[in-house]
């Protein structure tokens, strides 16, 4: 098959996204719309489309909070938001739930501190594997993480399990969930169940599934 056929299908496949002043409101139009960002861009576009989006509408968000730390979904939300898409209302509910939960920036006055600075680096790399649907975390034999980096990575992403976790028990959580694959929650609760193990913190009662 000619690389014209691939692109011909390719592009049947994914549609040219969602159009300006277009509504999604239903779970098959937004897995398309993510299958589209997913394929055509990247991290880096996604933080972009997050900080116009923030510089129109939240520019203390901007200012305040360290913007590096969202998934790449939230950047591709915030592009859909500029352009006037109208979204189902437990996905702007997860975008600002998302953006309260960011933490905050370094004073460009203090030293940052070496620790922290480690931290954050293998957080963004996490993110990246959680992006790419990936749960090889071979990156963490390579470093040295104390006890205090280890708790702080569990932290960060036993509050996600949590919250999935809530599913079908809080009226709210679900409805935020609401428009996400059930795949794509599978896959998130294993992540976050296979990298706590990884740290070396016990998963009581919690199974990865399939």
């Amino acid at each position: 098959m000619s690389e014209a056929i691939n692109r011909i299908l390719l592009k049947q496949y994914l549609g040219d996204g969602p159009a300006d002043d277009s509504i999604i409101d239903n779970s098959i139009d937004l897995l398309h719309a993510f299958r589209y960002y997913n394929h055509y861009h990247d991290r880096k576009d996604a933080i972009k489309f997050l900080e116009i989006y923030l510089g129109d509408n939240n520019p203390s968000i901007l200012e305040t909070k360290d913007i590096s730390k969202i998934s790449s979904t939230v950047g591709f939300i915030a592009d859909m938001l500029t352009r006037k898409v109208i979204l189902p209302v437990e996905t702007t509910n997860h975008f600002k739930r998302e953006l309260n939960n960011l933490p905050k920036k370094v004073d460009e006055i203090q030293l940052v501190n070496v620790a922290d600075s480690l931290l954050d680096r293998i957080i963004a790399q996490l993110e990246e594997l959680f992006d790419k649907e990936s749960v090889d975390f071979s990156l963490l034999n390579y470093v040295t993480l104390t006890n205090g980096m280890r708790k702080k990575i569990a932290k960060f992403y036993k509050r996600r399990l949590d919250e999935i976790d809530l599913i079908g028990k809080d009226d709210q959580v679900t409805e935020c969930y609401k428009g996400m694959p059930k795949d794509e929650i599978r896959f998130a609760r294993n992540f976050y169940i296979i990298l706590l193990r990884r740290l070396g913190f016990e998963m009581k009662g919690r199974r990865v599934t399939t």
